[in-house]
Protein backbone atom coordinates (compact mmCIF):
# COMPACT_ATOMS: atom_id res chain seq x y z
CA UNK A 1 0.00 0.00 0.00
CA UNK A 2 1.48 3.37 -1.09
CA UNK A 3 0.13 4.85 2.18
CA UNK A 4 2.27 2.44 4.07
CA UNK A 5 5.30 2.90 2.09
CA UNK A 6 8.44 4.81 2.87
CA UNK A 7 11.41 4.85 -0.04
CA UNK A 8 14.71 5.30 1.22
CA UNK A 9 17.61 6.68 -1.17
CA UNK A 10 21.16 5.59 -0.31
CA UNK A 11 22.64 3.70 1.73
CA UNK A 12 25.41 5.48 3.42
CA UNK A 13 25.19 6.41 7.05
CA UNK A 14 22.29 8.90 6.65
CA UNK A 15 19.95 6.30 4.73
CA UNK A 16 20.70 3.54 6.94
CA UNK A 17 19.90 5.31 10.08
CA UNK A 18 17.23 6.50 9.07
CA UNK A 19 15.82 3.17 7.64
CA UNK A 20 17.02 2.30 11.45
CA UNK A 21 14.54 4.93 12.73
CA UNK A 22 11.82 4.45 10.68
CA UNK A 23 11.40 0.69 11.64
CA UNK A 24 11.92 1.42 15.37
CA UNK A 25 8.78 3.45 14.66
CA UNK A 26 6.82 0.64 12.86
CA UNK A 27 7.67 1.86 9.25
CA UNK A 28 7.57 -0.22 6.68
CA UNK A 29 10.66 1.12 4.41
CA UNK A 30 13.01 0.00 1.32
CA UNK A 31 16.56 1.09 1.04
CA UNK A 32 18.45 1.42 -2.31
CA UNK A 33 21.71 2.08 -2.82
CA UNK A 34 23.18 2.25 -6.92
CA UNK A 35 26.39 0.92 -5.57
CA UNK A 36 26.74 -3.18 -5.65
CA UNK A 37 28.30 -2.86 -1.86
CA UNK A 38 28.81 -1.09 1.06
CA UNK A 39 31.65 1.38 0.31
CA UNK A 40 35.29 0.35 2.09
CA UNK A 41 36.63 3.71 1.52
CA UNK A 42 34.98 6.91 3.36
CA UNK A 43 36.10 10.42 4.47
CA UNK A 44 34.20 10.42 7.77
CA UNK A 45 36.31 9.29 10.32
CA UNK A 46 34.45 10.29 13.34
CA UNK A 47 30.88 10.09 15.25
CA UNK A 48 30.70 12.71 17.78
CA UNK A 49 28.78 12.37 20.81
CA UNK A 50 25.50 14.14 20.34
CA UNK A 51 24.87 11.18 17.30
CA UNK A 52 26.09 8.33 19.89
CA UNK A 53 23.33 9.94 22.64
CA UNK A 54 20.78 9.96 19.48
CA UNK A 55 21.10 6.38 18.36
CA UNK A 56 20.63 4.87 21.91
CA UNK A 57 22.90 3.14 23.85
CA UNK A 58 22.31 -0.50 22.58
CA UNK A 59 23.94 1.03 19.34
CA UNK A 60 25.82 3.29 20.31
CA UNK A 61 27.86 1.42 23.08
CA UNK A 62 28.47 -1.60 20.04
CA UNK A 63 29.86 1.66 17.99
CA UNK A 64 32.24 2.51 21.19
CA UNK A 65 33.24 -1.25 21.57
CA UNK A 66 34.90 -0.85 17.65
CA UNK A 67 36.36 2.34 17.83
CA UNK A 68 38.91 4.75 19.58
CA UNK A 69 37.59 7.60 21.68
CA UNK A 70 39.66 10.56 20.81
CA UNK A 71 40.19 12.14 23.99
CA UNK A 72 42.90 14.98 23.46
CA UNK A 73 42.89 17.78 20.22
CA UNK A 74 46.77 19.16 20.20
CA UNK A 75 46.93 22.13 17.47
CA UNK A 76 50.36 22.37 15.75
CA UNK A 77 52.57 25.16 13.98
CA UNK A 78 56.05 23.49 13.18
CA UNK A 79 57.41 22.44 16.15
CA UNK A 80 55.50 24.49 18.13
CA UNK A 81 52.35 23.14 20.18
CA UNK A 82 49.79 26.37 19.52
CA UNK A 83 47.13 24.90 21.68
CA UNK A 84 45.85 21.57 23.16
CA UNK A 85 42.16 21.03 23.79
CA UNK A 86 40.87 17.95 25.85
CA UNK A 87 37.95 16.70 24.75
CA UNK A 88 36.93 15.43 28.53
CA UNK A 89 35.09 16.84 31.27
CA UNK A 90 31.50 17.17 28.99
CA UNK A 91 28.30 16.40 30.59
CA UNK A 92 27.49 13.13 28.40
CA UNK A 93 28.26 9.08 28.62
CA UNK A 94 30.62 9.49 25.68
CA UNK A 95 32.86 12.64 26.38
CA UNK A 96 34.95 11.92 23.13
CA UNK A 97 35.08 12.08 19.57
CA UNK A 98 35.15 8.66 18.44
CA UNK A 99 37.24 7.42 15.74
CA UNK A 100 35.53 5.10 13.26
CA UNK A 101 35.82 4.77 9.86
CA UNK A 102 32.52 5.28 8.12
CA UNK A 103 32.89 1.59 6.48
CA UNK A 104 32.92 0.19 10.06
CA UNK A 105 30.11 2.36 11.04
CA UNK A 106 28.28 1.33 7.75
CA UNK A 107 28.40 -2.66 8.88
CA UNK A 108 27.23 -1.79 11.97
CA UNK A 109 24.06 -0.08 10.88
CA UNK A 110 23.54 -2.68 8.12
CA UNK A 111 23.72 -5.61 10.63
CA UNK A 112 21.77 -4.05 12.77
CA UNK A 113 19.07 -3.80 10.13
CA UNK A 114 19.66 -7.24 8.88
CA UNK A 115 18.25 -8.33 12.63
CA UNK A 116 15.27 -6.26 11.91
CA UNK A 117 14.64 -7.61 8.79
CA UNK A 118 15.22 -4.80 6.59
CA UNK A 119 18.22 -5.47 3.94
CA UNK A 120 19.23 -2.74 1.41
CA UNK A 121 18.85 -3.07 -2.19
CA UNK A 122 21.95 -2.71 -3.86
CA UNK A 123 22.93 -1.98 -7.64
CA UNK A 124 19.49 0.10 -7.87
CA UNK A 125 19.14 3.12 -9.28
CA UNK A 126 15.98 5.82 -9.17
CA UNK A 127 15.83 7.36 -12.63
CA UNK A 128 12.16 8.21 -12.77
CA UNK A 129 10.16 10.01 -9.67
CA UNK A 130 7.18 11.39 -10.22
CA UNK A 131 4.99 13.29 -7.57
CA UNK A 132 1.51 12.19 -7.15
CA UNK A 133 -1.20 13.48 -5.01
CA UNK A 134 -1.03 11.02 -2.29
CA UNK A 135 2.49 9.43 -3.01
CA UNK A 136 5.58 9.45 -5.08
CA UNK A 137 6.57 7.64 -7.72
CA UNK A 138 9.38 5.37 -8.38
CA UNK A 139 10.73 3.65 -11.46
CA UNK A 140 13.98 1.73 -9.94
CA UNK A 141 16.63 0.38 -12.31
CA UNK A 142 18.47 -3.28 -11.12
CA UNK A 143 21.03 -5.20 -13.69
CA UNK A 144 19.11 -4.09 -16.46
CA UNK A 145 15.53 -4.05 -15.40
CA UNK A 146 13.41 -1.51 -14.28
CA UNK A 147 10.50 -1.67 -12.26
CA UNK A 148 7.92 1.05 -10.92
CA UNK A 149 6.36 1.34 -7.53
CA UNK A 150 4.85 3.81 -5.67
CA UNK A 151 5.57 4.90 -2.00
CA UNK A 152 3.87 7.48 0.18
CA UNK A 153 6.96 9.42 0.74
CA UNK A 154 10.66 9.17 -0.32
CA UNK A 155 13.51 10.62 0.75
CA UNK A 156 16.76 11.90 -0.73
CA UNK A 157 19.88 10.42 0.91
CA UNK A 158 22.09 9.88 -1.48
CA UNK A 159 25.08 12.41 -1.21
CA UNK A 160 26.37 15.58 -2.92
CA UNK A 161 25.55 14.52 -6.19
CA UNK A 162 21.87 13.37 -4.91
CA UNK A 163 19.69 12.14 -7.75
CA UNK A 164 16.41 12.27 -5.88
CA UNK A 165 17.37 15.99 -5.75
CA UNK A 166 17.84 16.38 -8.95
CA UNK A 167 14.90 14.63 -9.96
CA UNK A 168 12.69 16.56 -7.60
CA UNK A 169 13.50 19.85 -9.24
CA UNK A 170 15.45 21.34 -5.84
CA UNK A 171 18.28 23.96 -6.11
CA UNK A 172 21.25 24.25 -4.04
CA UNK A 173 23.02 27.57 -3.29
CA UNK A 174 26.64 27.34 -3.04
CA UNK A 175 29.98 26.13 -4.39
CA UNK A 176 33.61 24.59 -3.67
CA UNK A 177 37.02 25.28 -3.44
CA UNK A 178 39.78 24.36 -5.45
CA UNK A 179 42.18 22.78 -4.04
CA UNK A 180 42.79 18.97 -3.75
CA UNK A 181 42.64 17.42 0.09
CA UNK A 182 44.17 13.89 0.28
CA UNK A 183 43.71 11.06 2.28
CA UNK A 184 44.90 7.54 3.60
CA UNK A 185 44.25 5.06 6.20
CA UNK A 186 47.72 4.14 7.77
CA UNK A 187 49.61 2.53 10.43
CA UNK A 188 52.15 4.71 11.15
CA UNK A 189 55.44 4.12 13.82
CA UNK A 190 58.28 6.64 14.44
CA UNK A 191 58.65 9.69 17.61
CA UNK A 192 56.02 11.86 15.64
CA UNK A 193 52.89 9.77 15.96
CA UNK A 194 50.78 10.75 19.04
CA UNK A 195 49.22 8.90 21.45
CA UNK A 196 46.64 6.52 20.10
CA UNK A 197 43.57 8.92 21.87
CA UNK A 198 45.12 12.17 20.47
CA UNK A 199 45.01 14.12 17.19
CA UNK A 200 47.55 15.92 15.90
CA UNK A 201 46.86 18.97 13.32
CA UNK A 202 50.00 21.15 12.07
CA UNK A 203 48.85 24.22 10.39
CA UNK A 204 52.07 25.12 8.55
CA UNK A 205 53.00 27.87 5.74
CA UNK A 206 53.56 24.69 3.60
CA UNK A 207 50.15 23.58 4.22
CA UNK A 208 47.83 21.17 6.57
CA UNK A 209 48.63 17.76 8.22
CA UNK A 210 46.47 15.49 10.21
CA UNK A 211 46.64 12.52 12.11
CA UNK A 212 43.52 11.19 13.69
CA UNK A 213 43.17 8.19 15.36
CA UNK A 214 40.97 6.05 13.88
CA UNK A 215 40.03 1.84 15.17
CA UNK A 216 42.11 -0.69 15.52
CA UNK A 217 45.58 0.85 15.59
CA UNK A 218 44.95 2.61 11.99
CA UNK A 219 45.25 6.16 11.84
CA UNK A 220 43.92 9.05 9.32
CA UNK A 221 46.46 11.03 7.21
CA UNK A 222 44.64 14.10 6.14
CA UNK A 223 46.95 17.10 3.85
CA UNK A 224 46.67 19.57 1.41
CA UNK A 225 47.47 19.10 -1.92
CA UNK A 226 47.56 21.48 -5.08
CA UNK A 227 45.16 23.70 -6.72
CA UNK A 228 45.86 21.42 -9.85
CA UNK A 229 42.63 21.34 -12.19
CA UNK A 230 42.86 16.98 -12.88
CA UNK A 231 42.91 14.45 -9.94
CA UNK A 232 45.95 13.56 -8.40
CA UNK A 233 46.96 10.29 -9.32
CA UNK A 234 48.24 9.09 -5.65
CA UNK A 235 51.01 6.79 -4.26
CA UNK A 236 52.42 6.16 -1.05
CA UNK A 237 55.42 7.87 -1.84
CA UNK A 238 53.18 11.38 -1.88
CA UNK A 239 52.21 10.48 1.98
CA UNK A 240 55.56 9.95 2.78
CA UNK A 241 56.69 13.07 1.58
CA UNK A 242 53.37 14.82 3.13
CA UNK A 243 55.08 13.63 6.31
CA UNK A 244 57.96 15.90 6.41
CA UNK A 245 55.24 18.68 7.52
CA UNK A 246 55.86 16.67 10.69
CA UNK A 247 59.06 18.25 12.74
CA UNK A 248 59.49 14.68 14.17
CA UNK A 249 59.89 11.70 11.89
CA UNK A 250 56.96 9.92 11.05
CA UNK A 251 56.62 6.94 8.80
CA UNK A 252 54.20 4.50 7.17
CA UNK A 253 54.08 0.52 7.77
CA UNK A 254 50.85 -0.09 6.01
CA UNK A 255 47.79 1.56 4.15
CA UNK A 256 44.72 0.08 3.19
CA UNK A 257 43.49 2.97 0.70
CA UNK A 258 43.74 6.62 -0.37
CA UNK A 259 42.08 9.03 -2.16
CA UNK A 260 41.41 12.96 -2.75
CA UNK A 261 38.57 15.04 -2.75
CA UNK A 262 37.94 19.00 -3.34
CA UNK A 263 35.28 20.33 -0.68
CA UNK A 264 31.76 20.93 -1.92
CA UNK A 265 29.85 23.64 0.25
CA UNK A 266 25.98 23.78 -0.52
CA UNK A 267 22.81 23.91 1.27
CA UNK A 268 19.63 22.63 -0.22
CA UNK A 269 16.86 25.73 -1.37
CA UNK A 270 14.22 23.80 0.65
CA UNK A 271 14.28 20.08 2.75
CA UNK A 272 11.14 18.98 1.09
CA UNK A 273 8.78 19.30 -2.03
CA UNK A 274 5.36 17.73 -1.92
CA UNK A 275 5.91 13.96 -0.91
CA UNK A 276 10.17 14.01 -1.32
CA UNK A 277 12.57 14.86 1.31
CA UNK A 278 16.32 15.45 1.54
CA UNK A 279 18.24 14.20 4.70
CA UNK A 280 22.79 14.37 4.44
CA UNK A 281 24.84 15.43 2.24
CA UNK A 282 21.91 15.25 -0.23
CA UNK A 283 20.61 18.28 1.37
CA UNK A 284 23.51 20.05 2.90
CA UNK A 285 28.25 19.67 1.84
CA UNK A 286 30.55 21.71 3.49
CA UNK A 287 34.20 21.29 4.91
CA UNK A 288 34.74 18.45 6.90
CA UNK A 289 36.50 20.80 9.14
CA UNK A 290 35.32 19.30 12.86
CA UNK A 291 34.58 16.04 11.54
CA UNK A 292 30.13 17.00 11.85
CA UNK A 293 29.30 16.57 7.89
CA UNK A 294 28.08 12.44 8.21
CA UNK A 295 27.19 13.44 11.88
CA UNK A 296 24.70 16.13 10.75
CA UNK A 297 23.33 13.79 8.48
CA UNK A 298 22.30 10.96 10.82
CA UNK A 299 21.29 13.35 13.09
CA UNK A 300 18.70 14.91 10.20
CA UNK A 301 17.90 11.51 10.05
CA UNK A 302 16.74 10.90 13.74
CA UNK A 303 14.94 14.19 13.75
CA UNK A 304 13.08 13.33 10.39
CA UNK A 305 12.09 9.74 11.21
CA UNK A 306 9.77 10.23 14.10
CA UNK A 307 7.85 13.57 12.76
CA UNK A 308 7.62 11.38 9.09
CA UNK A 309 5.98 7.81 10.97
CA UNK A 310 3.55 10.19 12.58
CA UNK A 311 2.23 11.84 9.41
CA UNK A 312 2.81 8.51 7.71
CA UNK A 313 -0.58 6.98 10.05
CA UNK A 314 -2.13 10.02 9.24
CA UNK A 315 -1.83 10.62 13.60
CA UNK A 316 -0.07 13.78 12.29
CA UNK A 317 -0.42 16.51 9.73
CA UNK A 318 1.45 17.11 7.00
CA UNK A 319 2.38 20.47 8.56
CA UNK A 320 4.59 18.43 11.35
CA UNK A 321 7.04 17.73 8.86
CA UNK A 322 7.37 21.11 8.25
CA UNK A 323 9.84 21.42 11.52
CA UNK A 324 12.03 19.15 9.96
CA UNK A 325 13.17 21.60 7.82
CA UNK A 326 12.86 24.56 10.27
CA UNK A 327 14.97 22.78 12.57
CA UNK A 328 17.66 20.67 10.78
CA UNK A 329 18.22 23.34 7.82
CA UNK A 330 19.53 26.42 10.24
CA UNK A 331 21.80 23.99 11.79
CA UNK A 332 23.49 23.25 8.02
CA UNK A 333 23.62 26.86 7.15
CA UNK A 334 25.34 27.65 10.34
CA UNK A 335 28.08 24.61 9.73
CA UNK A 336 28.63 25.36 6.73
CA UNK A 337 29.39 28.93 7.27
CA UNK A 338 31.76 28.41 10.62
CA UNK A 339 33.81 25.30 8.63
CA UNK A 340 33.94 27.74 5.74
CA UNK A 341 35.59 29.97 7.73
CA UNK A 342 37.36 27.84 9.53
CA UNK A 343 38.94 26.16 6.62
CA UNK A 344 40.23 30.02 5.27
CA UNK A 345 42.05 30.19 8.30
CA UNK A 346 43.91 26.75 8.39
CA UNK A 347 45.13 27.40 4.91
CA UNK A 348 46.68 30.86 5.74
CA UNK A 349 50.19 31.24 4.01
CA UNK A 350 51.38 33.92 5.01
CA UNK A 351 53.76 34.67 7.96
CA UNK A 352 51.86 37.69 9.66
CA UNK A 353 48.32 35.60 8.67
CA UNK A 354 49.97 32.35 10.38
CA UNK A 355 51.26 34.49 13.49
CA UNK A 356 47.58 35.82 13.69
CA UNK A 357 45.62 32.90 13.40
CA UNK A 358 48.46 31.22 15.92
CA UNK A 359 47.78 33.39 18.03
CA UNK A 360 44.29 33.42 18.56
CA UNK A 361 43.70 29.96 18.76
CA UNK A 362 46.25 30.06 21.97
CA UNK A 363 44.70 32.96 23.30
CA UNK A 364 40.88 32.06 22.78
CA UNK A 365 41.82 28.45 23.83
CA UNK A 366 43.47 29.63 27.24
CA UNK A 367 40.21 30.86 28.91
CA UNK A 368 38.35 28.15 30.15
CA UNK A 369 34.73 29.18 28.81
CA UNK A 370 36.02 29.04 25.16
CA UNK A 371 37.68 26.05 25.49
CA UNK A 372 34.31 24.40 27.09
CA UNK A 373 32.45 26.17 24.05
CA UNK A 374 35.02 24.39 21.69
CA UNK A 375 34.61 21.18 23.48
CA UNK A 376 30.34 21.43 23.20
CA UNK A 377 30.16 21.79 19.75
CA UNK A 378 33.28 19.84 18.50
CA UNK A 379 30.97 17.14 19.92
CA UNK A 380 27.58 18.67 18.73
CA UNK A 381 26.36 19.14 22.54
CA UNK A 382 25.62 22.63 22.22
CA UNK A 383 22.45 22.28 19.33
CA UNK A 384 19.21 22.95 20.33
CA UNK A 385 15.58 23.95 18.99
CA UNK A 386 14.50 26.39 21.84
CA UNK A 387 13.01 28.23 19.01
CA UNK A 388 11.72 25.79 17.17
CA UNK A 389 7.70 25.58 16.63
CA UNK A 390 6.94 22.40 18.11
CA UNK A 391 8.68 22.93 21.39
CA UNK A 392 6.67 24.31 24.16
CA UNK A 393 7.40 25.71 27.94
CA UNK A 394 5.60 26.73 31.18
CA UNK A 395 6.91 28.16 34.31
CA UNK A 396 5.04 30.02 36.91
CA UNK A 397 3.49 32.89 35.05
CA UNK A 398 5.72 32.74 31.87
CA UNK A 399 4.97 30.37 29.17
CA UNK A 400 6.36 29.61 25.20
CA UNK A 401 6.08 28.52 21.70
CA UNK A 402 8.72 28.33 19.13
CA UNK A 403 9.57 32.53 19.24
CA UNK A 404 7.04 34.55 21.45
CA UNK A 405 4.89 37.41 20.25
CA UNK A 406 8.00 39.61 20.27
CA UNK A 407 9.78 37.23 17.95
CA UNK A 408 12.14 36.22 20.65
CA UNK A 409 12.28 33.44 23.16
CA UNK A 410 12.68 35.08 27.04
CA UNK A 411 15.89 34.45 27.48
CA UNK A 412 15.42 33.65 31.82
CA UNK A 413 13.64 30.58 30.71
CA UNK A 414 16.35 29.09 29.13
CA UNK A 415 18.51 26.47 30.98
CA UNK A 416 20.13 22.99 30.91
CA UNK A 417 16.65 21.06 30.68
CA UNK A 418 14.56 23.25 29.12
CA UNK A 419 12.39 23.16 26.27
CA UNK A 420 13.96 22.58 22.91
CA UNK A 421 17.36 21.33 24.63
CA UNK A 422 19.24 17.96 23.97
CA UNK A 423 18.61 15.49 27.17
CA UNK A 424 22.03 15.66 28.51
CA UNK A 425 21.98 11.64 29.69
CA UNK A 426 24.81 10.64 32.05
CA UNK A 427 22.52 8.58 34.57
CA UNK A 428 22.00 4.77 32.85
CA UNK A 429 18.58 4.53 34.40
CA UNK A 430 17.46 8.27 32.88
CA UNK A 431 18.71 6.42 29.16
CA UNK A 432 17.20 3.18 29.94
CA UNK A 433 13.93 4.71 30.33
CA UNK A 434 14.04 7.82 27.33
CA UNK A 435 15.54 5.09 24.70
CA UNK A 436 12.21 4.30 23.20
CA UNK A 437 10.32 5.45 20.03
CA UNK A 438 7.38 7.08 21.54
CA UNK A 439 7.53 10.29 23.19
CA UNK A 440 8.60 9.60 26.66
CA UNK A 441 6.23 12.26 29.35
CA UNK A 442 7.77 12.39 32.89
CA UNK A 443 5.29 13.91 35.76
CA UNK A 444 7.50 14.39 38.60
CA UNK A 445 6.28 15.11 42.10
CA UNK A 446 9.00 16.96 43.64
CA UNK A 447 9.06 18.78 47.31
CA UNK A 448 5.64 19.62 47.16
CA UNK A 449 4.05 16.18 46.97
CA UNK A 450 0.56 17.69 47.16
CA UNK A 451 -3.08 15.78 46.73
CA UNK A 452 -4.16 18.30 43.87
CA UNK A 453 -0.96 17.17 42.31
CA UNK A 454 -1.29 13.98 42.32
CA UNK A 455 -4.75 14.45 41.34
CA UNK A 456 -2.90 16.42 38.21
CA UNK A 457 -0.80 13.32 37.27
CA UNK A 458 -3.57 11.53 37.65
CA UNK A 459 -5.51 13.18 35.18
CA UNK A 460 -2.70 13.37 32.57
CA UNK A 461 -1.86 10.13 32.66
CA UNK A 462 -5.51 8.44 32.06
CA UNK A 463 -5.37 11.20 29.05
CA UNK A 464 -2.30 9.78 27.42
CA UNK A 465 -3.10 5.77 28.37
CA UNK A 466 -4.33 4.91 24.91
CA UNK A 467 -1.62 7.05 23.04
CA UNK A 468 1.44 4.88 21.32
CA UNK A 469 3.10 7.77 20.64
CA UNK A 470 3.72 9.13 24.22
CA UNK A 471 4.14 6.79 27.10
CA UNK A 472 3.98 8.44 30.75
CA UNK A 473 5.99 7.29 33.92
CA UNK A 474 5.63 9.40 37.09
CA UNK A 475 8.65 9.90 38.93
CA UNK A 476 8.18 10.36 42.97
CA UNK A 477 11.26 11.42 44.99
CA UNK A 478 11.37 8.90 47.76
CA UNK A 479 9.56 5.12 48.70
CA UNK A 480 7.37 7.07 51.33
CA UNK A 481 5.58 8.96 48.15
CA UNK A 482 4.23 5.66 47.10
CA UNK A 483 1.44 5.74 49.61
CA UNK A 484 -0.07 9.74 48.62
CA UNK A 485 0.72 8.42 44.92
CA UNK A 486 -1.91 5.62 45.45
CA UNK A 487 -3.00 4.01 41.86
CA UNK A 488 -0.02 6.01 39.93
CA UNK A 489 2.60 3.71 41.49
CA UNK A 490 1.93 1.26 38.69
CA UNK A 491 3.60 3.96 36.16
CA UNK A 492 5.90 5.55 38.86
CA UNK A 493 9.61 5.39 39.08
CA UNK A 494 10.83 5.98 42.58
CA UNK A 495 14.16 8.19 41.83
CA UNK A 496 16.01 7.04 45.18
CA UNK A 497 19.41 8.40 43.42
CA UNK A 498 18.02 11.39 41.95
CA UNK A 499 18.95 10.26 38.72
CA UNK A 500 16.00 11.88 36.75
CA UNK A 501 16.01 15.06 39.44
CA UNK A 502 19.39 15.69 38.39
CA UNK A 503 19.21 15.20 34.54
CA UNK A 504 15.89 17.70 34.25
CA UNK A 505 16.73 19.72 37.18
CA UNK A 506 13.47 18.67 38.67
CA UNK A 507 13.16 19.32 42.65
CA UNK A 508 9.93 20.51 41.95
CA UNK A 509 6.64 19.45 40.62
CA UNK A 510 7.04 19.90 36.89
CA UNK A 511 6.27 18.02 33.64
CA UNK A 512 8.75 17.06 30.90
CA UNK A 513 8.23 15.41 27.52
CA UNK A 514 11.38 13.75 25.73
CA UNK A 515 11.19 13.59 22.27
CA UNK A 516 12.26 10.55 20.16
CA UNK A 517 14.86 12.09 18.97
CA UNK A 518 16.49 12.79 22.24
CA UNK A 519 15.60 16.39 23.09
CA UNK A 520 12.94 18.13 25.14
CA UNK A 521 9.58 19.15 23.58
CA UNK A 522 7.78 20.48 26.33
CA UNK A 523 8.04 21.76 30.06
CA UNK A 524 5.51 22.87 33.00
CA UNK A 525 6.43 23.81 36.25
CA UNK A 526 3.76 22.93 37.40
CA UNK A 527 1.94 20.21 35.74
CA UNK A 528 -0.95 22.53 33.69
CA UNK A 529 -2.37 19.81 31.99
CA UNK A 530 -4.71 21.54 29.66
CA UNK A 531 -1.46 23.22 28.40
CA UNK A 532 0.21 20.15 27.88
CA UNK A 533 -3.12 19.17 26.56
CA UNK A 534 -2.72 21.76 23.91
CA UNK A 535 0.64 21.12 23.00
CA UNK A 536 0.29 17.76 22.17
CA UNK A 537 -3.06 18.47 20.23
CA UNK A 538 -0.73 20.97 17.77
CA UNK A 539 2.05 17.97 17.21
CA UNK A 540 -0.92 15.12 16.70
CA UNK A 541 -2.61 17.76 14.25
CA UNK A 542 0.27 19.38 12.56
CA UNK A 543 -0.58 22.87 13.67
CA UNK A 544 1.04 25.08 16.63
CA UNK A 545 0.36 28.38 18.25
CA UNK A 546 1.23 28.94 21.65
CA UNK A 547 -0.91 26.84 23.88
CA UNK A 548 -3.55 28.17 26.34
CA UNK A 549 -2.29 28.48 30.21
CA UNK A 550 -4.60 26.82 31.46
CA UNK A 551 -6.28 29.48 33.57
Amino acid sequence: MTEQRVLVVGAGPTGLTLARQLHRHGVDVTIVDAAPGPAEQSRALAVQARTLEVLGPRLANALVAQGQPLRRAEICSGSDVVATLDLGGTPTPYPFALGLSQSALERTLIEDLRVRGVHVLRDTSLTVLEQLERGARATLSHDGATRTEDFAWVVGADGVHSTVRRLAGISTAGGGQDRWWLLADTRLSGPGVPAHDTGRVFLNPDGVLAYLPLEQGWWRIIATGSTEPGRPELSLADFERLNERSPRPVSIDEQRWMSAFRIREHVADTYRVHRVLLAGDAAHAHSPLGGQGMNTGMQDACNLAWKLAMTLRGDAGPALLDSYEAERRPVAQRLVSSTSRGTRAMLASSPWAVWLRNRAIATALSFDGVSDRARHALEMLSLSYEDSAIVAQLRGDERTHGEGPDGRRRRELRGAASAGQPVRVTEPPVAEIIDRPAHTLLLFDGREKTRDGYQRMRSVVAEVASDPYIEAFVVLADTAALGRAGDLAQCAIVDVDRSFTRTFDADTECAVVIRPDGYIGYRSDPIVPQHLRDWWAGIRSGTHGIPSDGS
